[in-house]
């Protein structure tokens, strides 16, 4: 083989191995549910902090199912009806699922 086909090959080489996975730092690493998470319900407890329709976000607890730490993020309610009476600064207890990148609200009650 003549030397600009090796070279070619090698530099080639070189760049596949440079794509494949990348070490992982804590610095980092990107938390995500193991896949079985998926469609599981989940509780936690946390304050309502606004509601519009069928959303509410809720600022809760740790959720040691998912391996999520305490954080303010919004759900979406299965049915807005399950929402009537809540108010921002209830304080809630609630379960969801994961559907894809979306937190679906399956039931909520205030505490």
């Amino acid at each position: 083989m003549n030397k600009i086909v090796k070279i070619g090959l090698a530099t080639f080489a070189v760049s596949v191995a440079a794509c494949g996975p990348a070490e992982t730092t804590k610095e980092n690493a990107v938390t995500t549910a193991p896949a079985q998470t998926i469609g599981k319900a989940h509780s936690a407890t946390g304050t309502v902090d606004s509601v519009s329709g069928q959303q509410v976000t809720i600022s809760h607890g740790p959720i040691k199912s998912l391996e999520w730490p305490a954080m303010t993020m919004p759900f979406t309610a299965k049915d807005a009806a399950s929402l009537q009476g809540i108010k921002p600064g209830d304080r809630v207890a609630f379960t969801f699922s994961k559907s894809g990148n979306e937190s679906v609200l399956n039931s909520i009650a205030k505490q």
